[in-house]
């Protein structure tokens, strides 16, 4: 009696700890998809969700198997550090999956990139892998921290706090953020969980500790500064953030339906300016990408180096723009291009040479008042002209372009231009093709047909159906002037904005807006340098250099009817010393923590399989359990009474019936009958070793040797198999009901 009991008990116990893995595993799928509101796309929840389901699945299979309550959280931890080297390390574990001290260095590495890259982004933010890195190592531990409190502890109702911290989470981040269906949903699976396990002061101590979390929720934004105001770099809310790279989130900044302040600037000429963040030199086939920063401590901006290209023959004066940044949240400080010198800055910022971008390593544009005296250049169409074809060797890197571009873009800009003289001209019949073509402008039409972005596929799309915005009207202009011989890079920054009348000093104001971001293209001319177009339809304005009707501005060819015959030049050795190369770090073309969002799918679609092999866990837990059998068999210290279970588990997989409280032999019979076999070879050579070891004396030899062997057990296996059809086999050996069965039995018990 007192066995039973104890057996009812640890049947109940079980049937518990499975119900509360499970609601576990449901809270925490829906805690973290409350985090929609704070990050792009659902890529990352796959990820995330598969990485929850190894932790918690980890500790409820074992809690199955061992008795030993330190074991599943343990093994919970093993198995987040192994997923999380399979998805976001891979090449560094030992046998893939075991992380090493590689591991680990990787790991910090993508924590630094995280808290980089979201003290840089704006919300919604780009999931990055870092991001997501950083987000699966979180849950995953505070889920293992929910299943210590809830079941091996036996406190489910503390399982809330760690629950609590993945929900409050968007509340802190900013006021107003917080998904409440989710909260809801949420806070329902947390009083199942309580209905499951909680005894009553665990159920009032929960209610009580369940309303403190949500008045802290409410109470948080309130009382934390406001966010949008916070003097720091991370995670203001409005405004603009640039992040690591700008064109990130740019269409979803165009988008935004409430246009905010970034910065307000005077001139002391009274003319609005082009107001430049960074340069974008680097185009992979998905897009572009500044060059990594490289800081040199000596280019402060008291005295920035001349322009590059630019010579003494091209007309230009001094202009002084005071600029008060508003709500920027930026690297890169927004300046005139060519700046001469800047003052009023806080903190260190310097300029890089190739670019004259400005840049800090620990401070960000934000709250900045500064005046920037900068070169107005006036080239005239002559200067322009005479430039010619000429590419000096250090610009042929603004020349490349990757492998299997889309022939479309090559074959529109000779067709447009390639009968031009000069690059000039050339320069002049992309502009015009664009602004005065068929080209529409547009901030939808690229989300609603999927090609928004700025790489090589994009951009033949965009050919193709003639409505962008700004990015993908410079970024066309750009590899088009390439493909033409034209050194070419884009620009990002802001318009002019519009004039106030408001002043300051007897200075007029302008107020430039998020609406006013926008990127162009800017093309080298020797002798001029650096020379900013403008080929976006119905945005910005067209410098009069290129002004078609002007005194001496040349009127490009017509676009030829066919397409022309590709230059017969040719190529360009990637061997100069110029180009770019793959070993060149400074030319990569991939932003260290802008990833694309490619890998995140890659890291979801790892997820999906993950779960699969999960699935799978039961197959090749059966095949090692008759694997350890035979083994035990063949060395010795297995017993009868191992083969016969082996033998009854097989049956079992096979969809065979097995009698109740029968004797060995009896139940031998039923198999035989089940299975239309004869009771005979090694089935009725397991019956008799069973029955020997169940008369033996106890304490005494186990009677295996020379009566039960390894081929016995083979022999009556291969019985079992020999009158069930492929399709049987194949589900007993990939869903094994053997544990099938006793991993689903507290539910079934619970049904």
């Amino acid at each position: 009696m007192q066995e039973r009991n104890a057996a009812v008990r640890e049947a109940e116990g079980e049937d518990t700890r499975s119900h509360t893995s499970l609601i576990l595993l449901l809270a925490f799928w829906i805690a973290t998809l409350g985090l929609h509101v704070l990050l792009t796309d659902l890529a990352w929840w796959l990820v995330v969700g598969a990485v929850v389901t190894v932790v918690l699945g980890t500790a409820a299979a074992l809690r199955a198997f061992v008795s030993w309550r330190g074991a599943p959280p343990l093994a919970a931890i093993g198995a987040l550090l192994m997923v999380l080297t399979a998805f976001f390390a891979p090449g560094t574990g030992f046998l893939a999956i075991i992380p090493t001290w590689e591991s680990f260095g990787r790991f910090g590495a993508l924590i630094g990139e995280a808290v980089n890259s979201v003290n840089r982004q704006s919300v919604p933010a780009d999931p990055n892998t870092a991001i997501v890195f950083l987000i699966c190592a979180g849950v995953g531990a505070v889920a293992v921290l929910a299943d210590v409190l809830a079941i091996t502890l036996g406190r489910p109702a503390l399982a809330g706090v760690p629950l609590l911290v993945v929900l409050a989470v968007p509340a802190i981040t900013a006021s107003g953020l917080t998904d409440v269906v989710i909260f809801l949903l949420a806070a329902a699976m947390y009083l199942w969980l309580l209905q499951r396990r909680g005894r009553m002061h665990q159920v009032r101590f929960s209610l009580a500790l369940g309303a403190g979390m949500l008045a802290a929720t409410l109470a948080l934004p309130v009382l934390l500064p406001a966010v949008a105001e916070s003097p720091s770099i991370g995670g203001r809310g409005g405004g603009f953030s640039s992040g690591i790279n700008p064109v990130v989130n740019l269409g979803d900044d165009l988008r935004r339906g409430a246009i905010q302040t970034a910065l307000t600037y005077t001139t002391d000429s009274g003319q609005g300016n082009y107001l430049r963040l960074v340069s974008l030199q680097n185009f992979s086939g998905d897009g572009w990408t500044p060059d990594k920063v490289a800081i040199d401590k000596k280019n402060t901006p008291r005295k920035f180096a001349p322009p590059p290209g630019l010579s003494g023959d091209v007309d230009s004066t001094v202009d002084r723009t005071h600029v008060t940044v508003e709500q920027l949240d930026s690297p890169w400080l927004p300046v005139p291009y060519p700046s001469v010198t800047i003052t009023g800055l806080d903190g260190d910022w310097f300029w890089d040479k190739d670019a004259l971008t400005v840049a800090s390593p620990d401070r960000s544009s934000w709250g900045e008042d500064y005046t920037v005296d900068s070169l107005v250049l006036e080239p005239t169409p002559e200067q322009l002209t005479t430039a010619g074809t000429t590419v000096p060797t250090e610009f042929n890197r603004y020349l490349q372009l990757p492998e299997g571009m889309p022939e479309v873009i090559s074959s529109t800009a000779r067709r447009v231009a390639s009968s031009a003289a000069s690059n000039y001209e050339k320069a002049l019949a992309l502009q015009e093709f664009f602004r005065h073509g068929d080209f529409e402008y547009s901030e939808s039409a690229p989300v609603a047909q999927d090609y928004d972005g700025s790489g090589m596929q994009v951009i033949a799309k965009f050919l193709e159906v003639k409505q962008g915005y700004c990015i993908h009207f410079a970024s066309a202009m750009t590899v088009m002037a390439r493909s033409l011989g034209i050194p070419a890079r884009m620009a990002v920054g802001f318009l002019p904005g519009i004039a106030t009348t408001n002043r300051t000093e007897g200075r007029t104001i302008f107020r430039v807006t998020t609406h006013e971001l926008h990127t162009w293209p800017e093309l080298y001319f020797e002798g001029v340098g650096w020379v900013r177009f403008e080929p976006t339809v119905s945005r910005g304005e067209v410098p009069d250099y290129a002004v078609q009707g002007l005194a001496g501005v040349p009127v490009p060819p017509p676009p030829a009817a066919t397409d022309p015959a590709p230059p017969s030049t040719a190529p360009r050795d990637l061997e100069d010393p110029g180009a770019v190369t793959p070993d060149d770090p400074s030319a990569s073309t991939t932003d260290p923590v802008a990833v694309d969002s490619t890998g995140v799918w890659r890291a979801a679609l790892g997820g999906v399989l993950l779960v699969l092999f999960l699935v799978l866990i039961p197959a090749m837990t059966r095949a090692g359990q008759r694997i350890w059998c035979l083994l035990r068999l063949w060395r010795g210290p297995g017993t009868a009474t191992d083969a016969w279970n082996e033998v009854l588990r097989s049956a079992q997989d096979l969809q065979l019936q097995l009698p109740g409280a029968q004797t060995p032999r009896e139940v031998a019979k039923s198999l035989a009958a089940a299975a239309r076999i004869d009771l005979e070879g090694g089935l009725a050579q397991l019956v008799h070793g069973v029955e020997m070891q169940s008369y033996a004396r106890p304490g005494g030899t186990t009677l295996t040797r020379g009566v039960v062997g390894i081929g016995d057990v083979v022999r009556a296996l291969l019985q079992l198999r020999t009158h069930s059809d492929v399709r049987t086999r194949l589900r007993a050996a990939l869903l094994p009901r053997s544990i099938w069965d006793r991993m689903l039995a507290p539910f079934n018990r619970a049904g």
